[in-house]
């Protein structure tokens, strides 16, 4: 019922996620840790991470809080920023999760994660993650891939089922024949 908006952010980077919430603050993620940030009413704002980042994923917790996933090399980190009024051009990330291949999650309720790695188990980086939800479930995939000879590797993925509100992982998400979810409207 009204009109098209126009808006921009200056980056010849690719950006791989946006999230908004209901008041309007709009935050926007991709390569090289390129972030932007427009408070309700704002001017878009540069609030960049270091340039070895790579934003996944954004998302607005509640009104008042932003999760990232962010890939570094072999490690996946979940960080957490409450959006404070008063300092609206600087965001304070807190890592609330961590993940690499050797080590599994940091925040993680099985504990098999860690006993179940070994000193044979080679570094692979992050080379994708996926995130989705059903049936109240939340999923995290995070596919890697050799360090050494990535052109030639495999990737190997896991599915780990996450506690959005925490980030706690509670294990692993048993094999299925699905690959993806769309939103068709009512139906998945």
């Amino acid at each position: 019922a009204g009109d098209w908006e126009l808006d921009a952010v200056d980056t010849n980077l690719k950006l791989n996620s946006i999230a908004q919430n209901s008041t309007g603050d709009l935050i926007v993620g991709g390569r090289e840790g390129r972030l932007f940030w427009k408070p309700a009413g704002g001017e878009w704002m540069d609030i960049s991470l270091e340039h070895e980042s790579s934003i996944v994923e954004l998302a607005f917790s509640n009104e008042q809080s932003i999760d990232m996933v962010v890939t570094k090399g072999n490690k996946l980190e979940v960080m957490r920023a409450s959006v404070n009024p008063s300092q609206l051009s600087q965001l304070s990330w807190q890592k609330v999760n961590e993940f690499n291949n050797v080590t599994g999650w940091n925040n993680s309720v099985t504990g098999k994660e860690k006993s179940k790695r070994a000193s044979a188990i080679k570094p692979r980086r992050v080379a994708n993650v996926r995130m989705d939800s059903d049936n109240g479930e939340n999923h995290i995939t995070v596919a890697t891939k050799s360090i050494q000879s990535s052109i030639f590797s495999t990737n190997t993925s896991t599915t780990y089922i996450y506690d959005p509100n925490t980030w706690e992982v509670s294990g692993e998400k048993e094999e299925q024949d699905i690959s993806t979810f769309l939103d068709a409207g009512a139906v998945k």
